[in-house]
């Protein structure tokens, strides 16, 4: 009650400040860098670059789309690149979320030792943090982004609505390739394989026209799964696939045996990793204390993961009350 008293006594002084606030961030970045940063349409996981922008627009930051092809500081950009200035009401926030942040040795900093936050046996080696330090979108995406150290001067477009990619299958031929480098190439293959159908792995890079893959590239083999049922992945994954002649080394796929062990103390880092199983629909199975202790794990599974967690917790389980 206290909080809505507050807001509505001052609810003038509050949404004054803010405007105060966005327009001092306008005038600071309209003269000084980081004047902004640009992020090209040409990226290996287009699908995660649109996640990445319909999040920042998702929290009040403006981007545009360039309306043509420009280079800026040596780099020449595609039209339809996207920009997101310093010199608007969230730059600030941009600017936390999308600069590099580096991790002071702090041994160097006696005064930051209060964010160790609990006590250890120092032995001399680099302290490590406590928590989270840094929130580096760009990193943690996989998104190419350039920082505009001088001012950029193109004819742009304020994005209105959310960035969507398209699936779709081009060409034809013995096979069907994607790209490893995307994320939900994984979700289309998982799929793929449920239906049915036989995918490789590629041993060594190769082309297809003027398409290039790394070693390491999803194949999928033509006539294996019907190209209808395979258009619908395409679809609804989001994932381009491309036809044609695969002339390397391939190595066949089968659906993984992954088992991930969930013990009885519940633990954060096994939470994560099934909700990424979940995310991108890769087939896992819950590997509790009692199978654990049954034995028997190699004829069952290809892959066991134990989540990041203390051996006690894992050997004692919860502590007597």
């Amino acid at each position: 009650m206290s909080i809505l008293d507050l807001a509505a006594r001052y609810r003038y002084e509050f949404l004054y400040s803010k405007y105060q606030t966005g327009n001092d961030v306008i005038r600071r970045f309209n003269n000084e860098p980081p004047f902004g940063w640009i992020i090209s349409d040409r990226q290996s996981d287009p699908h995660t670059m649109a996640l990445l922008l319909n999040n920042f627009m998702d929290y009040g930051i403006d981007v545009y789309q360039s309306d043509e092809a420009f280079v800026h500081e040596g780099i020449a950009y595609p039209g339809g690149s996207f920009i997101i200035p310093t010199a608007q009401a969230f730059g600030f926030y941009a600017k936390t979320i999308l600069e590099k942040q580096e991790y002071p040795d702090i041994r160097k900093y006696p005064y930051l030792w209060q964010g160790v936050g609990r006590q250890i046996k120092w032995d001399g080696a680099p302290i490590a943090p406590y928590d989270g330090v840094g929130w580096t979108l760009p990193v943690q995406f996989g998104v190419d982004v350039h920082k505009m150290s001088t001012p950029l001067t193109v004819h742009k477009t304020l994005v209105t609505e959310p960035v969507k990619t398209l699936g779709e299958i081009t060409g034809s031929g013995s096979y069907y390739v994607l790209s490893p480098e995307e994320n939900y190439s994984y979700t289309a293959i998982t799929r793929v394989l449920k239906e049915g159908g036989q995918v490789n792995r590629a041993l060594e890079a190769f082309s297809i026209g003027n398409k290039h893959f790394p070693k390491g590239a999803l194949v999928v083999k033509s006539g294996s799964i019907s190209k209808n049922k395979l258009k619908n992945i395409a679809l609804e994954t989001k994932v381009n696939m491309l036809g044609g002649k695969v002339n390397v080394k391939l190595e066949p796929l089968a659906t993984p045996r992954i088992a991930l062990y969930k013990s009885w103390v519940a633990n954060m880092d096994a939470g994560w990793i099934s909700y990424i199983f979940d995310r991108y629909e890769i087939p896992y199975h819950m590997l509790t204390d009692a199978e654990a202790r049954a034995g028997n794990l190699r004829n069952r599974f290809d892959v066991v993961i134990l989540p990041d967690q203390g051996a006690a917790s894992i050997i004692n389980g919860h502590q007597k009350e």
